[in-house]
């Protein structure tokens, strides 16, 4: 305990009494000058101390070991030092609540000293045999010489360095995989002997090569590989070409391929307008089916409780997913559950693909804002049939595909026409609007829906 007692002390002999209770005790620390002397004054056996008020003064016993410590057991100190140690403690408290709510991130560290591993005989964990150092397999380039332990820093600098002929071609093959739906190794996860050989080996070696050189430069990989001249040819070929080289190893063809399940939604976020560009942040709920979560939770069920502002049509990158229940318009068109990383999707196209697309309420939805979008910018049917088709293949169409879109938009006015509680729910959010307009605000819709259901706008070609 510290404390300011000199304007107590009365010249002579003084008394200081301390009660307390149960197993405790006391201790005085008094420092004062004398002369210019620092001098100190502490409690010894000359101290009297009774147990009970009952008992009997008795000379105080000293302790020169506590078997634990309290506050009160700590070093008394002056007025000046008890004031910065309040300081102190004021600093110590505002530091503990930045460390609190700052952004933290979990950083893994040596184990001192590192455990030891064993070949376990027949596989047996409670039958360890030889012990095994840190090293890598004796075909690869080996690590770089050093004192004591390899660490993980040094794995990462061997993984990374140019004479390792592994890293730099698994990540080009991946890049690769990225632009022609198949790398040049067929199998991105299994570049050993189980594996297939490279299609084009010197390729490769020319793309890991100038990769390294560049410093590791992905952007740079990437402008080579689509301004070359085998990216950019065309992806139609003649039926004997597909059937004697179904999947272009030969290169001799643009790629042409379904797009991943994060792309299809994307596209349709950007043709119709709706795509929210903002980068980084939470994750968002787009809307999903019902129940989803419940039919999953078992003592505590959760709530999906989807978002309702534009934050719902951020890229799909953004999307909350939960393993035990990943948004099902993603494992439908193949997206992997994350249970487990993969190196590759397999790519199917089945009946409940193109149920997903033509059936999903969002899709509709974003298929009536690109109709909404290309009436409003267009002054012509001609120019509107052109620029629906351009904006969601990418192509130009000709005058049999803007004849068949000028047909199948005179049928489904026809049909809607007839049909107003149907035209009606369609186009709920124009309520103010003529039966002519909601008319064609409908036909549009499914002709554009129509069209997001093509090959054309689900390939990569």
């Amino acid at each position: 305990i510290a404390a300011e007692v000199s304007g107590l002390l009365k010249a002579g002999e003084n008394s200081i009494v301390a009660e307390g209770g149960g197993d405790a005790g006391f201790a005085l620390i008094l420092e004062y000058e004398t002369e210019g002397a620092l001098s100190t004054f502490t409690t010894g056996t000359h101290w009297e101390a009774k147990g009970n008020k009952g008992e009997d003064w008795a000379a105080a016993s000293e302790v020169s070991e506590l078997k634990h410590e309290v506050a009160w057991t700590q070093k008394a100190v002056s007025t000046e030092i008890a004031e910065l140690n309040r300081k102190v403690g004021r600093i110590e408290k505002k530091e503990q609540a930045f460390l609190k709510d700052a952004p933290a991130a979990m950083v893994m560290k040596e184990r001192e000293p590192a455990r030891e591993t064993y070949v376990l005989l027949r596989g047996a964990y409670d039958a360890p045999g030889e012990v095994v150092e840190r090293n890598t397999p004796a075909f690869l380039p080996p690590m770089k010489e050093k004192e004591g332990t390899y660490s993980r820093m040094d794995l990462a600098e061997w993984l990374l360095a140019p004479e390792h002929p592994l890293t730099a071609r698994v990540a080009v093959n991946r890049i690769w995989q990225q632009f022609f739906g198949v790398g040049l190794v067929g199998t991105p996860d299994d570049f050993g002997a189980q594996g297939e050989r490279p299609s084009h080996p010197d390729l490769l070696d020319d793309l890991t090569l100038d990769f390294v050189e560049s410093g590791w430069d992905v952007k740079a990989l990437v402008r080579q590989i689509v301004l070359s001249e085998t990216y950019k040819q065309k992806s139609d070929a003649s039926p004997e070409a597909y059937r004697d080289d179904p999947d272009n190893r030969l290169l001799a063809r643009g790629p042409r391929y379904r797009m991943d399940a994060e792309m299809l939604r994307d596209q349709i976020l950007l043709v119709s307008g709706k795509l929210n560009r903002t980068m980084y942040g939470q994750s968002v709920k787009p809307p999903q089916p019902p129940g989803l979560w419940e039919m999953v939770s078992m003592a505590a069920p959760f709530t999906y409780v989807a978002d309702t502002d534009d934050r719902i049509y951020r890229r799909s990158l953004y999307t909350y997913w939960r393993r035990g229940m990943p948004p099902p318009q993603m494992t439908i068109m193949n997206a992997p559950s994350r249970e487990f990383c993969v190196a590759r999707r397999e790519r199917t196209n089945t009946p409940l693909q193109a149920l997903l697309l033509m059936n999903e309420p969002e899709y509709l939805k974003l298929a009536q804002a690109c109709a909404q979008e290309t009436l409003a910018e267009t002054g012509s049917l001609q120019e509107a049939l052109e620029v629906t088709y351009e904006k969601i293949t990418s192509h130009l169409p000709d005058a049999a595909r803007l004849a068949a879109m000028e047909s199948a938009l005179e049928n489904f006015k026809q049909i809607y026409g007839e049909d107003d509680e149907l035209t009606a729910s369609l186009t709920a959010e124009i309520k103010e609007a003529k039966p002519e307009e909601r008319v064609q605000l409908a036909a549009w819709t499914m002709l554009t829906h129509s069209l997001l259901n093509l090959e054309f706008a689900k390939v990569k070609r």
